[in-house]
């Protein structure tokens, strides 16, 4: 299965972003055929599915972090070889998420789109600086930034926290916003772990 994963990668890619294709044609159908109900209901698939791609594109790093080998090591490197597809699939999802849930019904209804409760301001905080890590998701980025890439996309450190603060004071203590805080915390201690057991640099 590992094998042929590794070998089908640039079919089985094209074939996810077919689907991923399928899935912004599906957001603009509702534009037109969706009421404020169902988008919202929609939304909020949308951000269970963002939130769990998230997720899958956090495990490689403290696994690694970790130093966790053995059975782990093919399941890691597999979900580095398909991390960069899940994490533009994340970005999708949250971006129909924001859409379906905050401003399509704001328009609707006429309402004063700037106006933000608290978990709002965060989850829209957590959007924006993802939207960078989004653009920059690509080989020519990679090339070009060359270090600041990894400074760049280390942002993902910072968004995790902000997504379990954005469930959280929704009053919203259910199993995603769990499963957030134990990603959210396995990557602090993953960093501490890697800083404290890497051994130190001579000078030259």
């Amino acid at each position: 299965m590992q094998r042929w994963l590794v070998v089908n990668k640039l079919k089985l890619i094209r074939i996810w972003y077919t689907l991923l294709g399928g899935w912004l044609v599906f957001f603009l159908i509702s534009l037109k055929t969706l009421g404020i109900g169902e988008w919202t209901w929609w939304g909020r698939q949308s951000a269970t599915a963002a939130l769990i791609f998230f997720w899958l594109t956090l495990i490689p790093g403290i696994l690694k972090r970790f130093q966790l080998g053995g059975r782990l090591i093919p399941i890691r490197t597999l979900m580095v070889l398909y991390r960069r597809q899940m994490g533009i699939t994340m970005y999708v999802f949250a971006l129909t998420h924001l859409l379906w849930s905050r401003f399509l019904p704001i328009f609707k209804i006429g309402g004063n789109i700037w106006l933000f409760s608290p978990f709002e301001i965060i989850g829209l905080s957590a959007f924006i600086l993802l939207t960078p890590v989004f653009i920059t998701s690509n080989d020519w980025s990679v090339r070009m930034l060359g270090r600041w890439w990894r400074t760049l996309h280390a942002l993902v450190y910072i968004v995790i926290w902000l997504l379990f603060l954005h469930l959280a004071l929704q009053s919203n203590l259910g199993w995603k916003t769990f499963i957030t805080l134990i990603m959210a915390a396995l990557e602090l201690f993953s960093l501490i772990w890697h800083k404290v057991s890497s051994p130190p640099v001579s000078p030259t």
